[in-house]
């Protein structure tokens, strides 16, 4: 068993598999079988011995390491400090989980319209979006961290060169009387992953929006899928249906 305040292992049980028996406790691990055999593993470093009809036949130094998978979660919150390797976060009651250190895995991805593995990019006020393990209580071990990510979707009701205003819908559908702008770059994509052309943005099409949303509410697009009678306009022509409500499907 382990405790997962310190991922240690705690005084002794023991359970059978098929003809061998397993016993552990804070120190080692013994394994036994019908055929007389003992390995004993004590931790964190320590010897194997192996014994037979109480003979000492070999013995070698080891490092032994235990880990426990914990589930991953996903957390939202908003950052309250930041250094470039850790940020502190806080939220309304999520659980039991209303504020968090954060640190970042190996291999963990940042995510502020562009993608970093580090932290610098996050100011204290941004809100974000966070996947990964807690390691201990109020700390989390992050795989993935996105900042201020939004996703509308709505009709388009001016353009404007880089520049369109959406009136954004809400999940049934239907318009919830707000206008949102939304600014296109040279990043910004479709969902096949092509430069955006802003000849296929017009007035009346239906949008689908992810971005970086801005103190002033805007959203700098990086993906933005125009749909023309529920079909991606730069799609195949057997392409996915997408519905007012952002639901896929085939025609």
């Amino acid at each position: 068993m382990f405790d997962p305040g310190t991922a240690k292992l705690v005084p002794s049980f023991g359970f059978k598999m098929k003809d061998s028996r397993l016993l552990i406790n804070s120190s080692k691990i013994v394994t036994s079988s019908s055929r007389g055999k003992t390995i004993i593993l004590e931790t964190p470093a320590a010897s194997i011995v192996s014994r037979n009809g109480g003979n000492v036949t070999k013995t070698i130094f080891v490092l032994f390491w235990l880990t426990q998978q914990f589930p991953q979660i996903s957390w939202m919150g908003t950052v309250t400090a930041v250094d470039p390797h850790i940020i502190h976060a806080s939220s309304g009651p999520q659980g039991t989980l209303t504020s968090l250190t954060i640190t970042l895995a190996a291999g963990a991805r940042v995510w502020k319209k562009t993608t970093s593995q580090d932290f610098s990019a996050i100011r204290i006020g941004d809100e974000i979006t966070v996947r990964g393990y807690r390691v201990a209580q109020g700390e989390l071990s992050a795989t993935d961290v996105y900042a201020n990510i939004t996703r509308i979707t709505g009709v388009i009701t001016k353009v404007n060169r880089d520049q369109f205003e959406v009136n954004v819908y809400n999940v049934s559908g239907k318009p919830r009387g707000e206008l949102t702008t939304v600014i296109v770059d040279g990043q910004t994509v479709t969902s096949r992953n092509l430069s955006l052309s802003m000849s296929e943005v017009q007035r009346g099409r239906y949008v689908e929006i992810i971005g970086l949303k801005l103190p002033d509410g805007k959203v700098v697009a990086t993906r933005v899928d125009v749909i023309v009678n529920g079909r991606p306009v730069d799609g195949p022509p057997d392409g996915l249906f997408i519905d007012p409500r952002g639901v896929p499907g085939r025609k």
